[in-house]
């Protein structure tokens, strides 16, 4: 999870957290000290496990006051902003935005410059860095792909989006022609069609293990769709925090906290021609104890997909192409031909044998062949 970014210019400060909608209204300890806003504010969002969002500018120069003991999140909050010009322009549950009242704004400048600016960002790695330059992020709800134009799979209703590139997808990944031994059947991301051992894939901020020896890079079938709360995309180039397998980007899949209930889908599909079916279903239950200090969750899936053969589609049955005419050397002859219904040599409606060459394959009357006849 991208804990927090205050970002100097028209940057924007998140000091996240994510907590359940349940923490609206509970009480928290708290332990924060009197100082600056830039620190008190992300210190407080950590310990209210909430979502605080304000631009660094209204927090520049101001003195917030210590909070601290078991008290009520949103009165705590007031507290600590009360005669700092700053005021709750949105609270929607887990995320509450800042801004500074404009009577205040004018009165803060001179404090700010005597001050400046500190900024301060922490990644997904928990590495402070220098950087100035806001990084295109965008975030996509769970609800907006999770089965969603009849997919299954959370990589391929991500490979939907502009930023990335349908690489390694479950349908591009199952073709035993193209794929190394391995990789079959792996749904990987391509940010920017760099490939996808340049896309860093994490989880809660946090990295995965590899799904296979050739890539660093998880295979997102093992992602707990049903627990997914949010995914972040980083577009730009991180390879400086992270390392070079970030050069493309990163993507973060963050998942639901203090998850209180249960929820049962179930999807299913078909194509137009009435073939290539997919069925899911998913289950996930979750409960608090504690006084909501503990959460213990479990998520269940299944997914399904009815395999499509080239011969199941007219125009990927056979081929055509020009190839080396074997008669080129007498006169007359062209040094090319046009064929037709050219099909892949490990295919065949009877089977292929997979030994050779010479390859074998069997006709549809059952009787073994050379494959070239």
């Amino acid at each position: 999870m991208l804990n927090c970014r205050i970002i100097a210019a028209t940057s924007v400060c998140v000091a996240a957290l994510a907590s359940g909608t349940a923490a609206q209204a509970q009480e928290r300890q708290f332990d924060v000290p009197s100082q600056a806003a830039s620190r008190s504010i992300p210190e407080f969002a950590r310990q209210a496990g909430i979502q605080i969002i304000a631009s660094s500018d209204d927090l520049a120069g101001i003195e917030t006051p210590a909070i601290r003991g078991r008290r009520d999140t949103r009165a705590a909050l007031r507290e600590l902003i009360a005669n700092t010009g700053l005021t709750i322009v949105s609270d929607k549950g887990d995320i509450i935005i800042l801004r500074k009242a404009p009577e205040a704004a004018s009165a803060g400048e001179n404090v700010g410059s005597t001050r400046g600016d500190a900024a301060i960002v922490v990644t997904g790695t928990r590495m402070r860095t220098n950087a100035q330059a806001p990084n295109p992020l965008t975030i996509v709800a769970a609800n907006s792909i999770v089965g969603r134009n009849g997919g299954i799979s959370i990589g391929d209703q991500l490979s939907l989006l502009p930023q990335f590139r349908t690489t390694s997808t479950q349908a591009a990944s199952t073709n035993l022609g193209t794929q190394a031994p391995g990789q079959v059947g792996l749904n990987l991301l391509d940010l920017r069609g760099l490939e996808p051992s340049r896309t860093l894939v994490l989880q809660n901020g946090r990295r995965l293990v590899s799904s296979t020896q050739a890539l660093s890079q998880p295979d997102t079938n093992t992602i707990p769709v049903e627990l997914l709360d949010r995914v972040e995309i980083l577009t730009g180039g991180a390879s400086a925090i992270y390392g070079a397998d970030a050069i493309a980007g990163v993507v973060n899949f963050v998942l639901k906290k203090d998850y209180d209930g249960l929820a049962l889908r179930a999807q299913g599909g078909i194509s137009d021609a009435g073939d290539a079916g997919t069925q899911s279903l998913g289950l996930v239950a979750g409960r608090n104890f504690a006084d909501g200090r503990g959460n213990v969750a479990i998520s269940l899936e299944y997914a399904r997909r009815d395999g499509l053969r080239y011969s199941d589609r007219p125009f990927s049955q056979g081929q055509s192409d020009f190839v080396n005419n074997p008669l080129a050397a007498q006169p007359g002859q062209p040094r090319t031909i046009p064929v037709s219904d050219i099909r892949f040599l490990s295919y065949s409606p009877g089977g292929t044998v997979p030994v050779g060459p010479p390859f074998y394959r069997f006709a549809p009357n059952g009787t073994l062949n050379p494959a070239n006849t």
